[in-house]
């Protein structure tokens, strides 16, 4: 009875030995992945914030030369509407301050009454899409606290909806296009693609061809449909696709419910490619930062 008990207490203790090894080498590995994505964040931050003061530094110059430009020129315009006010005043023998008086109550009119009916279906359908995809356009937001806590509520449950829905979909596409090419490829007995595997990187490439052929797609059909010069129609395209959504130059697609569909569809093809990009290099960097644990 003593040597079964024996053997049985050597056992359990060997079974306690491989337990805790098998739980220090798993414990080690994920401590070694997480330690690499704070490598990686924090090249990011070394990367990034130069970046972000060098492109800061040129829309400085850029842009801050501009505003000095139209700066003085709006001052060259005050001083002569003033002047135009003052003689008005005298003329009619009445004061500047009624004057402006008069100017800034027609101001207010303006601002308060648009003219037109904003909050229609198809107005309210873009509104909560907008908000879903985080790009927030601004021409149209609630004013009432009943629509600001709607809002809140949309943005809640919509945001991650549809970030669920643009990331599936991304992915589904992204996988297709590149297994399509690839098959096409093969059939067509391109030089370099006699495995059954794609070589590496392969699909990466492929999607990123897709987006750039749908972004110079989107920018000709944007450019016919609203009259927009090349760099404000892809300088709104990709404030767009990278929801952004500054709001100075806006897409036309609320007129009907055909414009709203087809924008929908149409610039949702280089958002999802794009999604699928960020999504390969995320995978890159993944496979990468856990390949030395595999060797």
């Amino acid at each position: 009875m003593s040597k079964n008990a024996e053997k049985d207490r050597e056992k359990e203790n060997s079974g306690n030995v491989v337990n805790a090894e098998s739980l220090a080498s798993s414990t080690v590995v994920v401590t070694k992945e997480t330690k690499s994505k704070w490598k990686i964040y924090l090249i990011f931050n070394i990367i990034g914030w130069p970046l972000n003061l060098l492109f800061a530094y040129g829309l400085i110059k850029i842009e801050g030369s501009h505003e000095d430009y139209v700066r003085e020129a709006c001052e060259v315009k005050k001083a002569s509407f003033e002047n135009r006010i003052h003689e008005f005043a005298n003329q009619h023998n009445i004061s500047k301050e009624q004057i402006l008086d008069l100017i800034n109550d027609s101001k207010l009119l303006c601002e308060g009454d648009s003219g037109e009916k904003k909050w229609n279906m198809i107005n309210a359908v873009a509104f909560v899409a907008e908000t879903g995809l985080t790009i927030g356009f601004g021409s149209i937001t609630p004013q009432t606290d009943a629509g600001k806590l709607l809002t809140v509520l949309i943005a809640f449950v919509m945001v991650p909806f549809f970030a669920f829905g643009m990331a599936t979909l991304g992915s589904a596409i992204s996988g297709t296009i590149s297994s399509t090419t690839f098959t096409l490829l093969k059939k067509l007995n391109c030089k370099g693609l006699t495995d059954d595997e794609p070589p590496k990187y392969f699909s990466l490439i492929v999607i990123i061809i897709f987006f750039l052929l749908t972004l110079v797609i989107n920018v000709i059909l944007y450019m016919a449909l609203q009259g927009l010069s090349f760099v404000d129609t892809f300088y709104m395209l990709v404030i767009t696709l990278t929801t952004i959504g500054y709001g100075d130059i806006v897409p036309a697609y609320t007129s009907s419910v055909f414009t709203l569909v087809c924008f929908v569809y149409i610039i949702a093809t280089p958002f999802v490619l794009l999604i699928g990009i960020i999504s390969e290099v995320i995978g890159i960097l993944d496979r990468k930062s856990v390949m030395p644990d595999n060797i």
